[in-house]
């Protein structure tokens, strides 16, 4: 599950990495805005289909954008459950943003 209540608020994720579940509202719902730019991509929260982070998990990963290297090939390192990983920017950019 992917909602989750405290005594102060309401949060989107029950955990802030992880794997989502079948019939997560984020799986449905729209993108978050304002969208992913090189300006506002790290610390954002975005959906990873599982085709594109295979194995665990059938309906997909939130994950964190921790970083962002510009080198070449420029990339952003996320967090995910086991670790920290590194996409193309171009592959980034083109995620969902969740939050």
């Amino acid at each position: 599950m992917c909602t989750a209540a405290t005594k102060q608020t309401t949060f989107k994720f029950k955990i802030a990495v992880g794997m989502v579940e079948a019939g997560a509202a984020l799986l449905t719902d729209a993108a978050v805005e304002p969208p992913l730019n090189l300006a506002n991509v790290v610390t954002r929260h975005v959906y990873l289909p599982p085709d594109m982070w295979p194995g665990l998990s059938e309906h997909g990963w939130v994950a964190k954008v921790m970083k962002l290297n510009m080198q070449r090939p420029p990339s952003c390192r996320l967090k995910l459950h086991d670790g920290t990983y590194d996409f193309s920017l171009e592959a980034v950019l083109g995620l969902k943003p969740v939050s």
